[in-house]
């Protein structure tokens, strides 16, 4: 929580934070399961969601969540919502916790609610475009321009697939508790220093 605190001085538009990742195999049938160390976490947020729903809304922060609800406890489920509900008119800022999610989980529920507008007639094959995959994804946000990743990991763990299609990434070794303003700052400082071309060639 302190290092979300830290985040929120910055007065970011919009911060997705990864609080629980599911292990979704294509085709599969059963709910996906949290492992443990997640599961913990979730825990931890269940019990704290108070504070944290008092916190985002006294610095104005809407909460999101983005992830597929089934297979979470019905009583994080109801912290979720007390979130959301607590803070659905605030404009400051968005936070968006990925809770129980995955990327191919998203564009896979995203693909099936586009299938089920085609076949009740809704919606025509030559009509869809990535517009159409945007507003079917788990939330309508805009794109990642830039991607943390802490730990000394140099992946992005089936996380915002879709909306990090032109994401800066930005890897360090520090560990996402002792992840601090400071740090924050370096990655913004190298951040400037990158030549966004979004898919086009603009390097002089």
């Amino acid at each position: 929580m302190n290092r979300i605190r830290t985040v929120l001085k910055l007065l970011l538009p919009v911060l997705c934070l990864l609080a629980g990742s599911c292990g979704y195999q294509l085709g599969g049938t059963k709910p996906p399961k949290l492992e443990f160390a997640q599961t913990v976490k979730v825990d931890l947020f269940a019990n704290n969601f108070r504070t944290i729903a008092d916190e985002m809304n006294e610095r104005g922060c809407k909460v999101l969540f983005s992830g597929r609800r089934e297979g979470l406890q019905q009583r994080v489920l109801d912290a979720m919502d007390y979130m959301m509900n607590l803070t659905k008119d605030n404009d400051k800022g968005i936070v968006n916790f990925c809770l129980n999610y995955g990327s191919h989980a998203e564009l896979t529920d995203a693909t099936r609610a586009i299938a089920a507008e085609v076949k009740a007639g809704a919606l025509q094959p030559e009509e869809i475009d990535e517009k159409t995959i945007e507003k079917h994804l788990y939330r309508d946000l805009p794109p990642v321009d830039l991607m943390i990743r802490t730990s000394g990991e140099e992946r992005i763990s089936n996380f915002l697939l879709w909306q990090c299609a032109y994401a800066e990434f930005y890897f360090t070794d520090t560990l996402f508790p002792d992840f601090t303003k400071e740090c924050f700052d370096k990655a913004l400082a190298e951040y400037a220093r990158r030549d966004r071309r979004m898919g086009g060639n603009t390097k002089k």
